[in-house]
C-alpha cells in the first residue's frame, strides 16, 4: 500500500485502483461502525447513570441577556423579579437537544415527548427560582450551578432533586451546549427533614422544659444546660461549660452527683434519686433522673440529668399523710371507745330485755291493763332490736382494734347451716319469702369459730331475706372440693345492687339509701362484718348483682381449714 501512495494514477492499473478504492471503503465502514459503536456505548452509560442527564442550548438565551445589559439592566434580579414574564420568555427561548432515559423515569413520564410538554413552562416558584439562580452564576462568570428543589412528578406525587447545571468549556462564550445533571434525593430529603423536626422538636423540650436539664461528657465536664436550670439554680450555661460539679456545687453534693453519674456508667441503665436543694432561694425537693448518652454505636460518651421540683409534691403528701394518720387515730380511738363499751352498754339494755319479757310473759303475775302488756312487748322488741345492732357495731370495732380472737373448734358445718335457717325461717315467713337449701350431704367437717361462722351466714340470710319482696326466694348451697377447700353461696331474686354500690356495702357503716326516711332499716354492718369474719379465718367474700334480677354472696373459707380425714373419704 505505501508503494502505491507513491505511485501517480496513470501509473497504477485498473486492478490496483479497484483494490485501492475497496480498501478506503473499508476503512471507512469501519469507522462508521466504531462511532456507531461508540454512540451506542455512550448512550448506555447515560441512560443507566443514577442521575439524569439532558442537553439543552442557551445561546438564545445569553443574546436575550446580552441585549438587557445593552439596555443598562444591571440587577437582573431585580429585573427579573420585577418582570417575571421576561424570565419564562427567557426559558422558553431554551431548545432541549438530548434527554436521557434516567430523567423521563425521575419524573414518571410516560415518553420524552410527554417530559417536553410539559417543560414548555416552569411548572412551580422552586423550578423558576432555580432557573433565575442559575442564569445570575453564569453572568457573574460561573460556568456551573447547583441546587435543591422539590418538583412535581406527574402522578401528583412530591420528588425532591438535586439538579447541577454546567456550561461545557468550549461553549462558554455562547452559552451553545449545557449539560444538566438531575438526581433524585427524596430519601435523603426526607431524613433530612425528619432529623430537622426531631431536632426541633427536642430543642423545644429542651428550652421550654420547667424541669432543669444537664449534659456532661464521660469525663464529668459540663457541656449544655437548659434555661430551667439557669433559673433554678442560678449556674448559666456558658458559665458551666467545660466545668466539673466540684467547679459549681459543694463538695458533698458534688461528690454524690459523681457517685450516681459513676452509678449510671457501670449500669449503662438509667437510676434516679430525691435529694433536697437550695434553689431559688429556698430548700426544695428534687427527683432527679440520670441516664447515660449513646453514640450512633450505642457506646456511652455521656450523662444526661433531669431534675424535677417536687416540693409541692412532698408537701401535699406530708399533709397527706399526717391527716391520713389523724383519721386513723380517731377511727383508732372510736373502734377502742366502742370496744371498751361493751360491758357499759350491754348491761342496761340486758336488763331491759329481760325485765321487759318478764312483764310481757306476766311470769309474776297479771300486769293489770292491757296497754301496759303490749307497751312491754314493744320495749321487749325494741330492747331485741338495739342489742343486735350495738352487737355489730362492738364487733366491728372489736375487729378494727384488733381485739377479736377465733375460738376454733371442730364443726359439723351442715348442723350449723339447719341452725342458721331455723333462726331465720320465722321473719322469711313474716315477709313471704321461701327458703330453700341445697347443701352437698358430704360436706366435711372444718375447723371454725362456731358462733363466728353462724353470724355470717345468719347476717347473709337476713340481708337476703331484708332485701326480697314477697313471693320472692332465697336459695343457700354449699359444696367442697380438696383443692378449693369449702364454699357456701347465698342466692336471692331480690331488688339487686348497682356495680358501682358494691364496694359501698362491703364498707363498715355505709350504706346505699342513707336518706332519713329510708326504706330499710340496719346500720349497714351486715355485709362488711361478714366480710371481715370471713377474713379472720383466711377465707374471702365476693358479692355479684344485677339491679331488678337479685344478688349472690359467695363466702369461700380455705382448704386449710377442712378436716382432712373428711375429704378424703369423700373424694
Amino acid at each position: 500500500m505505501a508503494e502505491l501512495d507513491k505511485l501517480p494514477y496513470e501509473a497504477m492499473s485498473k486492478q490496483q485502483l479497484i483494490d485501492e478504492l475497496q480498501l478506503l471503503h473499508s476503512s471507512a465502514a469501519g469507522a462508521e461502525d466504531g462511532l456507531r459503536a461508540c454512540e451506542k456505548r455512550h448512550s448506555e452509560i447515560f441512560d443507566n447513570l443514577p442521575a439524569g442527564i439532558w442537553i439543552e442550548d442557551w445561546s438564545a438565551a445569553k443574546t436575550m441577556l446580552d441585549d438587557l445589559a445593552g439596555q443598562v439592566v444591571e440587577d437582573f434580579r431585580g429585573y427579573f423579579q420585577e418582570h417575571p414574564d421576561a424570565l419564562i420568555a427567557l426559558y422558553k427561548r431554551i431548545p432541549t437537544n438530548f434527554i436521557s432515559d434516567g430523567v423521563v423515569d425521575m419524573y414518571g413520564a410516560s415518553s420524552v415527548e410527554m417530559l417536553l410538554d410539559r417543560w414548555d413552562e416552569l411548572t412551580t416558584d422552586g423550578e423558576l427560582g432555580g432557573f433565575l439562580d442559575a442564569i445570575l452564576s453564569f453572568l457573574a462568570g460561573e460556568t456551573s450551578f447547583e441546587y435543591e428543589v422539590e418538583e412535581m412528578k406527574f402522578d401528583g406525587t412530591p420528588v425532591y432533586v438535586n439538579t447541577r447545571t454546567k456550561i461545557l468549556p468550549c461553549e462558554e462564550d455562547d452559552w451553545s451546549r449545557v449539560v444538566i445533571s438531575t438526581m433524585d434525593i427524596s430519601k435523603r430529603k426526607t431524613t433530612e427533614i425528619a432529623l430537622v423536626e426531631s431536632e426541633a422538636l427536642l430543642s423545644a423540650f429542651f428550652h421550654h422544659s420547667p424541669n432543669a436539664i444537664s449534659l456532661k461528657d464521660i469525663t464529668g465536664h459540663y457541656f449544655l444546660l437548659n434555661p430551667a436550670y439557669e433559673r433554678i439554680f442560678g449556674i448559666s450555661n456558658d458559665k458551666a461549660k467545660g466545668r466539673t460539679s466540684h467547679d459549681m456545687f459543694d463538695s458533698s453534693f458534688a461528690d454524690l452527683i459523681i457517685a450516681h453519674a459513676s452509678a449510671v456508667l457501670e449500669r449503662g441503665d438509667a437510676i434516679e434519686s430525691e435529694h433536697q436543694l437550695m434553689a431559688e432561694d429556698s430548700l426544695r425537693t428534687f427527683l432527679v433522673f440520670k441516664f447515660p448518652l449513646r453514640d450512633a454505636s450505642g457506646n456511652i460518651n455521656g450523662i444526661g440529668s433531669i431534675s424535677a421540683d417536687i416540693s409541692e409534691l412532698k408537701r401535699a403528701e406530708h399533709v397527706y399523710i399526717e391527716a391520713r394518720e389523724s383519721a386513723e387515730m380517731a377511727n383508732r380511738s372510736k373502734s377502742e371507745f366502742l370496744a371498751n363499751m361493751s360491758h357499759e352498754l350491754r348491761t342496761p339494755l340486758n336488763a331491759i330485755i329481760g325485765f321487759s319479757h318478764i312483764m310481757s310473759a306476766e311470769l309474776l303475775g297479771p300486769v293489770g291493763s292491757s296497754k301496759y302488756l303490749e307497751y312491754a312487748k314493744d320495749i321487749n322488741l325494741s330492747g331485741v332490736h338495739l342489742l343486735e345492732l350495738i352487737n355489730d357495731i362492738l364487733n366491728i370495732s372489736k375487729i378494727e382494734t384488733g381485739q377479736a380472737e377465733l375460738s376454733e373448734e371442730r364443726c359439723d358445718v351442715v348442723k350449723a347451716v339447719q341452725s342458721c335457717l331455723t333462726l331465720v325461717n320465722q321473719r322469711a315467713d313474716q315477709g313471704n319469702v321461701e327458703i330453700h337449701s341445697n347443701l352437698d350431704e358430704n360436706l366435711p367437717e372444718m375447723v371454725l369459730d362456731l358462733r363466728k361462722f353462724k353470724q355470717i351466714l345468719t347476717n347473709l340470710l337476713s340481708n337476703a331475706i331484708k332485701f326480697t319482696p314477697p313471693n320472692g326466694s332465697i336459695s343457700i348451697k354449699g359444696w367442697s372440693s380438696p383443692g378449693d377447700g369449702c364454699v357456701f353461696q347465698v342466692t336471692d331474686t331480690g331488688i339487686g345492687i348497682a356495680l358501682a354500690d358494691i364496694p359501698k356495702v362491703l364498707a363498715p357503716f355505709q350504706q346505699i339509701d342513707s336518706a332519713p326516711n329510708r326504706k330499710y332499716e340496719g346500720t349497714g354492718l351486715g355485709l362488711s362484718l361478714s366480710k371481715a369474719l370471713v377474713e379472720m379465718h383466711g377465707g374471702s367474700l365476693g358479692l355479684e348483682s344485677e339491679i331488678g334480677v337479685g344478688t349472690t354472696v359467695t363466702v369461700r373459707f380455705p382448704r386449710e381449714r377442712v378436716v382432712i380425714e373428711e375429704m378424703i373419704a369423700t373424694a
